[in-house]
């Protein structure tokens, strides 16, 4: 059987239909019965029931065609183009995902605390500065370590003695400050022993008065002693505490 292409416009889609023509007796054999789909030239071949045109959806639905007269006459077929609007497509917003969550690392335990600095090293250089220690470690104290220029400010103060014949103070309490050790306080004692230089017995007047003891168990860390004999015979001491 014969076809006849024409091109209509449904709702916008062209489709191509396609009309049979009457054929020679000898064809009318193989003519499909009624009811038999016959294809549709679309924009596609696709042989699904369902053909899509841009934005439209084709759908294929067959009718008879009325009978027609005439000896020739044959049943035919025609094929109708449904077309049917696009489902409604909702746009859904995406879910935001929720933040990130940094993990927080615990707190650093303090760090323990410094221990102090060590005092400094003791540097023994004269023998009354030796008793002297004794004398502080005896009540739990630390001792004195030896300061150059704490003897240099003693010496000065010995000469000064010495060379007056009797023992007095002088300014070595203020320059005392000039060595810059890092004391609070300074301090001062001096003496004279009648048969030159006698470190233990010096020692121990100072110990038995109450003002000179509280210069040797005071709150010092440096000491400076010094020696002089006068040309009278006699020892002066000076000793300078910071």
């Amino acid at each position: 059987m014969q076809s006849i292409l024409r091109a209509v416009s449904i709702f916008g889609a062209v489709v191509a239909l396609a009309w049979p023509t009457a054929a020679p007796a000898r064809d009318r054999a193989a003519s499909p019965p009624l009811g038999t789909e016959v294809g549709v030239a679309v924009a596609t071949d696709s042989p699904s029931p369902e053909t899509w045109i841009g934005d439209l959806r084709i759908l294929r639905q067959e009718q008879p065609l009325p009978q027609v007269l005439g000896a020739d006459s044959t049943a035919a077929l025609t094929t109708k183009a449904v077309v049917a609007p696009l489902p409604k497509v909702v746009a859904i917003a995406p879910r935001p995902a929720p933040p990130l969550r940094r993990p927080i690392a615990p707190p650093r335990p303090p760090s323990p605390p410094r221990p102090p600095a060590p005092p400094p090293a003791i540097v023994v250089a004269s023998a009354q500065q030796s008793l002297i220690n004794a004398d502080r470690r005896s009540l739990g104290l630390a001792g004195l370590s030896w300061s150059s220029c704490l003897s240099s400010i003693a010496a000065q103060q010995a000469r000064a003695m010495a060379g007056a014949g009797q023992i007095f103070h002088g300014s070595g309490v203020n320059q005392d400050w000039g060595c810059h050790l890092g004391s609070r306080q300074t301090g001062e004692n001096v003496g004279v022993w009648g048969a030159g230089a006698n470190d233990g017995a010096i020692n121990s007047l100072f110990m038995a008065s109450a003002p000179h003891r509280a210069n040797i168990m005071g709150p010092y860390h440096y000491v400076g002693t010094a020696w002089v004999v006068g040309a009278n015979g006699n020892g002066y001491i000076a000793i300078e505490f910071a």
